[in-house]
Formats: C-alpha cells, structure tokens, sequence
C-alpha cells in the first residue's frame, strides 16, 4: 500500500486558535496515536509510541503563564511533523492558481518529496494514527491531493473557546473559516467540562473502531495543566 494512500491520517479543520492542537495532545494518550513530534531519523517508532516519551514532550507544549502570547512557539505542529509548511499562504499561492482554482502539480510534487522520511515510514507501519491540521477549505483540498483518504474531522461549537484563546494567545483577531467537506464533527465546545470532554473523545476512538480505546491516566494531569491556564479567562466569562 502506498503510504500516501494510508486510512491513518485525521485532519483536524478548525479556525484558528480552536485548540485542534489541544485535542490532538489529548487523542495521542491512545497507544494508537502519535503527536505532531519534530520527527527525526534517529528516534524509534518504539521510542515515539512509549507513553513517557510522548507524555513528557505533550507536557512541554504547555508555557509558562507568564508567556502566553509566545504559546505558538511551544506547540507541536505540521512543520515540525511533517517537515514543509503545508497552509501557510506563501504555499497555498505557489500551489492554487486564485482565478481558476486549479493545482500546480510540479509544485504539488515537488511538496511531496519534502515530507519527512519518518513520516512514511509511520504511514507504512501502518499502526498509528497522525495528525494533520488545516485552518480553511483550500488547505484541506491540498491535504486530500496529497493524502486522498484522510479523515476529515471538523470541530464545532467553538466560539467561547475560540475568543478565549484568541485573547490568551495573541491580538484577538477572529480568522473565520468554513468547512464544508467532513466526516465527523467534534464538539470542542465540551472541552471545559471535564466529564463531558472526555465522553466526546471516547465516543470519537469508538467511531474509529479500535480495539482499545482507553487513554493512559497522564492525560487527566495533562488536561488539568492546560485548562488550568483558561482559568482567569473563564472566570471572567461567569
């Protein structure tokens, strides 16, 4: 099988500052999903899927509260996993011609050949789910040109999330954003009501049919971290 053919690709739509990254750490504490590590030749498949070691580096994702602003600095992400730049406008435009909507398909092969090795390799072994992220429609026909039967997972209910973290983590600016080709729609609106939350993430690992859908228990001090950060932010909303 081709490993760019592979079923074990999710790509997670959302608007910007949503926390699909968030939800990609918390999906990752299955022995069947691997984090947006900054993949390199020399670590394991073991090595990457051993819980510690994703544990300690999801945990590292998380910055201090003082530096909220520089969060993007900390996060996991397509560069780092993947190895190119994949929604990033300078790539859309060398790729999409705006007027007719139509693939530079030397640019789109060229793109191809840059994905790390790792990551083909991951894809062949043919045992983990990866991520992918895209923040708008035109990204995710580009993810599907390259990895035709990706999972297409958007995330809803996400406006108090969204404006929360908008004004944790930058200007506040809203980047709107429509999707409209899915398969699963994920309700990241739950993602402060813990009991809920994670009722939403195991009803997602039963709609993927695995065999084994619990989550190591690191993940509930992961969670606890991370929301602990919305905390002054949500008091405010009450």
């Amino acid at each position: 099988m081709s490993w760019r053919l592979s079923d074990k690709i999710i790509c997670l739509q959302y608007k910007q500052y949503s926390c699909g990254k968030f939800l990609s750490n918390i999906l990752s504490y299955n022995q069947y999903f691997l984090p947006q590590f900054n993949l390199n030749t020399e670590t394991s498949l073991i090595e990457y899927s051993d819980i510690n070691y994703k544990n300690d580096i999801i945990f590292s994702t998380i910055p201090e509260h003082n530096n909220l602003k520089q969060w993007r600095h900390y996060e996991l992400g397509c560069d780092k996993f993947y190895g190119i730049k994949l929604c990033e406008e300078p790539t859309l435009k060398k790729l999409i011609h705006d007027a007719t909507n139509t693939i530079n398909s030397h640019m789109l092969n060229k793109l191809i050949s840059e994905i790390k090795p790792k990551v083909k390799e991951i894809l062949e072994n043919d045992k983990h789910y990866i991520f992918i992220v895209s923040h708008h429609k035109v990204c995710t026909k580009l993810i599907r040109l390259i990895f035709p039967n990706a999972l297409l997972v958007k995330l809803v209910n996400d406006e108090l999330v969204n404006e929360i973290s908008r004004n944790m983590k930058s200007d506040g600016k809203l980047i709107d954003a429509n999707f409209d080709n899915y398969s699963y729609e994920f309700d990241i609106g739950t993602m402060f009501t813990k009991d809920k939350f994670f009722k939403e993430v195991e009803s997602f690992l039963s709609y993927l049919k695995l065999d084994d859908t619990k989550l190591d228990s690191k993940v509930y001090g992961y969670y606890e971290e991370y929301i602990g950060l919305y905390q002054p932010y949500l008091n405010k909303q009450t």
